[in-house]
């Protein structure tokens, strides 16, 4: 399974670093209305370098739709929908 290296900034400043699967990505984004926190997600390509990930946000409805498109190419990486809470 891959995994992505994601950079959490919490709202007391603290930032931490963590292996995440894009389940684990789309789900913690869907509830950053409730965290607070900010993040960062990295990729590795196939040659190792790695490649940063922006956040394209859902402009209509459903909301809850993340995605994630890679800085170098603009091919979605990350696609999928949180639990709606």
């Amino acid at each position: 399974m891959k995994q992505y290296i994601v950079q959490t900034k919490r709202p007391d400043g603290g930032i931490n670093l963590s292996f995440d699967t894009a389940a684990d990505i789309i789900e913690m984004v869907g509830h950053q209305d409730c965290t607070g926190c900010e993040y960062k997600v990295l990729m590795l390509d196939e040659s190792g370098n790695i490649i940063g990930l922006g956040y394209v946000p859902s402009t209509k409805a459903p909301y809850n739709r993340h995605r994630f498109a890679r800085k170098d190419t603009g091919e979605i990486e990350i696609d999928g929908y949180s639990t709606e809470h």
